[in-house]
């Protein structure tokens, strides 16, 4: 991307279409100053040894704006599957369900179905949908909500937030083998479930030994005591499929040891 220069409208939404960006240089762009007025933009480069002065046209902004949409759409397109596909569907149920959640699930009286989920189920629906947000994530989202939408959150603001917010990339198999290998005493990139904890409370999110292990139980299920122990070597396979529930960590693992 250091090719690349472009420009956006605010205020900063999330929306596509609200950006735009082209190669300027066949190499590194080294820097760049705008003139004052804005219209005109001139960047160096580095290797190529070129000087290029750029005019600015805010009028393709908006052009791609009107071919794009400022409503919902240009975000449904940013989900997999798009505005018709299965994901879409799963956001919507999971939508549902949260109103009828926030307002108990055992209870006989009648539903009240009005369109929005109450802030604190965000969260809740963010994990549903496969993003996990720290704590500090999750403070910062709730703060921004309490300001924009202090009523409640409907399901475009879901869509918007939820876009908005989750990482760009995923999580990896080579992420994991990394850390392994990075944090390791031996090796094989294998560690105690012991030290395991004990990385997590010193460079992770603020956790007690309490709340760790219990996270711990819920993701490998009501077996998770008998299953690890504290005394056990894990490595980045088993972290992979026992505790993070990846499927393909294998395979992925030996496409990637083939490409290097």
């Amino acid at each position: 991307m250091e090719k690349v220069i472009g420009v956006m409208k605010l205020p900063l939404d999330g929306n596509p279409s609200k950006t735009m960006g082209l190669i300027a240089h066949a190499g590194e762009v080294t820097s760049m100053v705008s003139s004052l007025d804005g219209r005109y933009l001139i960047t160096a480069g580095g290797s190529d040894y070129s000087v290029f002065l750029w005019k600015v046209q805010p009028e393709a902004i908006e052009a791609s704006i009107a071919l794009g949409g400022d409503t919902l759409r240009p975000y449904l397109e940013l989900i997999e599957g798009g505005p018709g596909g299965e994901f879409y569907d799963e956001i919507r149920n999971y939508f549902y369900y949260a109103q009828l959640r926030s307002q108990g699930e055992e209870t006989t009286r009648q539903r009240k179905i009005e369109g929005t989920v109450p802030i604190s189920q965000v969260p809740n629906l963010m994990r549903a949908l496969g993003f996990y947000p720290t704590e500090h994530d999750i403070r910062d989202l709730i703060s921004e909500l309490e300001q924009s939408h202090p009523g409640g959150v409907d399901l475009p603001t879901l869509i918007r937030v939820y876009v908005n917010h989750r990482p760009v990339f995923g999580i990896s198999k080579a992420d994991v083998r990394r850390a392994f290998e990075t944090i390791a005493k031996s090796g094989r990139g294998e560690l105690s479930v012991e030290d395991l904890f004990q990385v997590l409370q010193d460079e992770g999110e603020q956790m007690s030994s309490e709340e760790i292990q219990q996270c711990f139980q819920h993701l490998v299920g009501s077996d998770g005591g008998k299953a690890i122990s504290l005394n056990q070597k894990i490595g980045p396979t088993d972290f992979a499929e026992k505790i993070l529930g990846f499927e393909d960590y294998s395979q992925t693992t030996a496409e990637i040891e083939t490409i290097q």
